[in-house]
């Protein structure tokens, strides 16, 4: 008869034991330690299933709990291979106690604790599985959280000490700020949607009410304050550069320049256009000639007027005040004058090239017809019916018109 407890086992055994000849301290021994590693187990498989029936943490816990999740495994599948173990070295002994008929109901005090986890095991590697993916998402969050922290950190200390430099009204030292203004620009702007993403993931990560969870809500407000700092701290290096730009001489003698060039070139253009298609070729590739000029000339300005058109992106699209709203219309009407100028001396070139293309087709069809006229007058000689040396000469010409050189 098998007992109903482990306890009543053990007990019965080690009655059985002692009624039976030879040594039986080493059965004795292995019989205490099955029923150390069975307690084990039953109370690491409750632990397990307490744990996989429990919710799957996702906050800054995931670290601690993971760790404590995989170490119980462990030392559960430890205790399951004790028990298989000490049951095996029970069944070598058993040949020392030929009477001891009780000895093969080890197999069935261990029998249902392997069975149990075996039903565990599946359903800890579902668990298992999930802890991972949170754990991997928390560490990703967790990284990005620093790496923008430490990213904010630094580049609010850059501003503030570009805040403090004296800014030249120079327009060389003005462009090189610009530079770096676009650069800390672009690297705010890259950022905004890492800034949005982890404030948007930190509430699937804060809702522990653990004090880990409270110290993520800190950094995060931390992280949110140092932003708008940022962005207030560029604004207001923005409206430096500009108070900069407005005191910078060489900026307004440049859109003033650019807008007498532009000027100048359309009274010159406005000279020649529109194309009169009845003057002569010498005239028209003199008109052609300036126009190739002129666009030489636009083409030329286009550096300076990019240049402008960048300072005023940066530093006077949303400006307020008379002089900022001058200068910003001023380099707006220069950047349409040279991109119509453009347009229309291309055109105007274009057309200019068709006619001369049509006056030396014209010129090249007389200069055929006439040789012809000559060809039919001296062609053959009365007396031989031979072509004359004035005839060969003509045809050599004509052949020499089409060589590549």
């Amino acid at each position: 008869m098998i007992p109903e407890s482990p306890e009543a086992y053990v007990k019965l055994t080690e009655s059985a034991i002692r009624n039976t000849s030879g040594d039986p301290s080493a059965l004795e021994s292995q019989i205490r330690q099955l029923d150390k590693a069975l307690d084990d187990s039953r109370f690491q498989m409750q632990q397990t299933e307490n744990i996989i029936r429990s919710k799957t943490p996702t906050g800054p816990e995931l670290d601690s709990s993971y760790r404590g999740y995989m170490k119980l495994l462990a030392e559960c599948s430890g205790s399951i291979d004790s028990v298989k173990r000490l049951e095996h070295k029970l069944r070598e002994e058993e040949e020392n106690f030929p009477g001891f008929v009780n000895l093969n109901s080890t197999e069935t005090q261990t029998a249902g604790v392997i069975d149990r986890w075996e039903l565990i095991q599946a359903q800890a590697l579902s668990k298992e599985l999930r802890m991972k993916q949170n754990l991997q998402k928390w560490q990703q969050f967790n990284s990005d959280l620093n790496n923008i922290c430490t990213w904010l950190g630094e580049t609010e200390e850059e501003l503030e000490q570009l805040q403090r430099l004296e800014l030249s009204t120079n327009i060389q030292p003005i462009e090189l700020q610009i530079k770096k203004l676009k650069e800390l620009q672009k690297a705010v702007d890259h950022r905004k949607a890492i800034i949005l993403s982890i404030n948007l993931c930190s509430s699937e990560f804060t809702q522990a009410g653990s004090e880990d969870s409270q110290h993520l809500q800190d950094r995060l407000s931390q992280m949110n304050a140092r932003w708008d700092r940022v962005c207030s701290l560029l604004e207001d290096w923005r409206g430096l550069l500009q108070d900069a730009l407005m005191q910078c001489q060489d900026f307004h003698e440049m859109s003033h320049g650019l807008l007498l060039m532009l000027e100048n070139i359309d009274r010159r253009k406005n000279e020649i256009v529109p194309i009169d298609s009845t003057l002569d070729a010498d005239i028209l590739q003199d008109h052609h000639k300036q126009l190739v000029q002129i666009r030489h000339e636009l083409l030329e300005s286009q550096l300076k007027v990019a240049s402008l058109q960048d300072m005023s992106c940066q530093l006077l699209v949303n400006a307020e005040g008379t002089d900022c709203l001058e200068a910003k219309e001023k380099v707006h009407v220069i950047g349409n004058r040279l991109k119509l100028l453009l347009k229309e001396v291309s055109r105007h070139i274009k057309e200019l090239e068709r006619l001369l293309d049509m006056s030396s087709s014209q010129q090249d069809l007389s200069s055929w017809s006439s040789a012809d006229e000559l060809d039919t007058s001296e062609s053959v000689s009365p007396t031989s019916g031979r072509s004359t040396p004035n005839r060969q000469r003509t045809v050599h010409k004509r052949w020499l018109r089409f060589l590549p050189f």
